[in-house]
């Protein structure tokens, strides 16, 4: 697809874009086989060592998706890393709040829809850094609370000498898993509120740290589910309330775990079921336009609804942008594409090597 015909495209849609965790490299890793290892492991029957490895992985991938977003954190080895990666974020913020302002069609609202299943704050504190507009869903000043309704708000400014009002551009960031800085105000009403001193994250830090050596397992990237059980029968003794600090404060975190019985979390608790409901209506309207960017499809629930949105919905172009070459066929395959096309041909891959031709 060429160039100008995309731009073409931007002018003439809703656009909306779905980021994954690849976005967030190199300052944070992505899940690699995490979700591989819960959901095999869910498979398992109850036992002492199942959740010693489950402590293991959720520790795994705490410490490095979770923990880096503590300031704190964010040290001189690994500062340059931040701040590469922040500046991605806040590129493409101004680029993109600059088309919304200078695109002619006035068919269209302002607004673009940020998908996002990263539960890192970097599109928040880019926002921030560059004074955009950014809707997360939260209303209040004091104690915000989380409301989906709040992403059907437009936002306006009128002029002090005639009146007049135009449409403010504004970036509504919907988190699909949810964030590190969410919190449940009280468990029976599954409200959420804003944590902004990331409490929840500080507390499973003191959690994990408090885990005497050799209670956990260390996990690297070339284990499987049968290592870890190998590794976790040879320690020394297996002492399920040394690790409750961390397994405690950990699931009090408003995130869901990268596990495939995802859909099953979303259903029990109201919001998640909900930001996946809009993320289907939103690519059900005429002339919506997709750009996916860092995210791989292995979410099995997104996947399944973007497949059966883009064949119910013609006018639907689902562009993804592929970090590899290499990756296009993972898509393909993710998607369950047929000689890797859709119903309607309506979903796009572009490589590395097929954007430069173009």
């Amino acid at each position: 697809m060429k160039v100008e015909r995309i731009k073409e495209l931007i002018q003439s849609c809703n656009v909306n874009f779905l980021i994954g965790s690849g976005l967030s490299r190199p300052y944070l890793n992505t899940l690699g086989d995490i979700e591989n290892w819960l959901t095999e492991l869910n498979k398992e029957n109850d036992s002492p060592q199942k959740e010693i490895i489950r402590a293991s992985v959720y520790a795994k991938y705490f410490t490095d998706v979770i923990k880096p977003n503590l300031q704190s954190e964010i040290d001189d080895d690994i500062v340059g890393y931040y701040d590469d990666v922040l500046g991605f974020y806040r590129q493409f913020l101004i680029f993109w709040n600059d088309i919304i302002v200078r695109r002619s069609s006035r068919l269209h609202n302002k607004q673009i829809n940020v998908f996002s299943t990263n539960i890192d704050l970097f599109v928040e504190r880019a926002a921030e850094k560059t004074g955009i507009e950014l809707n997360d869903g939260f209303k209040g000043r004091i104690n915000p609370v989380f409301d989906e309704g709040n992403f059907q708000k437009s936002y306006t400014k009128t002029s002090t000498h005639y009146q007049n009002t135009s449409e403010i551009p504004v970036f509504n960031l919907l988190k699909l898993h949810g964030s590190i800085d969410w919190k449940i105000i009280e468990k029976d009403t599954k409200q959420i509120s804003h944590d902004s001193l990331l409490e929840n994250v500080q507390k499973a830090d003191k959690g994990l740290e408090s885990i005497k050596k050799n209670s956990l397992i260390e996990i690297d990237s070339k284990d499987t589910l049968a290592s870890m059980i190998t590794k976790t029968n040879a320690l020394s003794a297996i002492d399920i309330n040394a690790i409750q600090p961390f397994t405690d404060s950990y699931d009090e975190l408003v995130v869901i775990n990268p596990t495939k019985q995802k859909f099953k979390d979303t259903v029990l608790d109201l919001h998640f079921y909900e930001l996946m409901r809009i993320y289907s209506n939103v690519l059900e309207k005429e002339n919506s336009l997709l750009f996916v960017m860092g995210f791989s499809f292995a979410d099995e629930h997104i996947a399944k609804i973007t497949i059966r949105v883009a064949d119910s919905n013609p006018t639907l172009l689902i562009i993804i942008f592929s970090f590899s070459d290499n990756e296009k066929n993972k898509f393909e395959e993710y998607l369950k594409l047929n000689n890797g096309k859709s119903k309607n041909n309506n979903i796009l891959n572009v490589t590395p090597s097929n954007f430069i031709e173009t």
